[in-house]
């Protein structure tokens, strides 16, 4: 396979904090993995610990914007989870790490039975497991309080119904991959269901 590669460099914004520093940035990984939480790591330059003290700060917005032709097309919105100031040849750096939109089902845990031969018997199916799952306990503290809002997308999920699914206090990460395994055995032969994060 041959390499191509565009004559225009893609351009780049980051804002951290609805802050641009963009001019500070050394480099910008993003992962975004299907069934998966998308990650940023982000290099910038921090002469007197500016960025660290003021910018990149734990639980900041952190946006990057990429494309080729202007930096207006946001690929990543997330929660700024370690920052990590150090010092190394190019200078004074700091690290910064954040997960995306998906890190609600990192951070949230069910407690409910599903399928034909639990307590709730009407939510048999793969896509009315997650719904609720999504609804009630990661969006929501154990169907109490809203916390989070998660525009989460499932794709091929099939039809077959689950006899039981017991959650037993597992992360809801955990859980959604478990249910697209159950789903890709029932429909046999054929790609599973996969989830992503809007």
């Amino acid at each position: 396979m041959t390499q191509t590669w565009s004559e225009v460099p893609p351009k780049l914004a980051v804002t951290s904090g609805g802050t641009t520093i963009t001019s500070d940035s050394l480099s910008v990984i993003l992962l975004r993995p299907e069934n998966a939480v998308s990650t940023a790591t982000l290099i910038a330059n921090d002469a007197d610990g500016v960025n660290f003290i003021a910018n990149l700060d734990l639980f900041k917005t952190l946006e990057i914007f990429m494309d080729y032709v202007d930096a207006t097309t946001k690929q990543f919105s997330g929660t700024v989870e370690r920052v990590n100031p150090y010092l190394s040849l190019e200078g004074q750096l700091v690290n910064a790490e954040a997960r995306g939109k998906g890190r609600p089902l990192l951070l949230t845990h069910c407690n409910k039975t599903y399928g034909t031969e639990s307590a709730n018997p009407t939510l048999d199916t793969t896509q009315e497991i997650i719904e609720d799952i999504i609804d009630n306990y990661v969006e929501k503290s154990f169907a109490g309080s809203a916390i989070y809002t998660l525009p989460m997308s499932i794709a091929g999920t099939p039809a077959g119904s689950i006899v039981f699914f017991q959650s037993a206090y597992k992360n809801n990460f955990d859980l959604i991959n478990q249910l697209c395994d159950i789903a890709t055995a029932i429909q046999a032969g054929s790609a599973g269901p996969h989830f992503y994060v809007d």
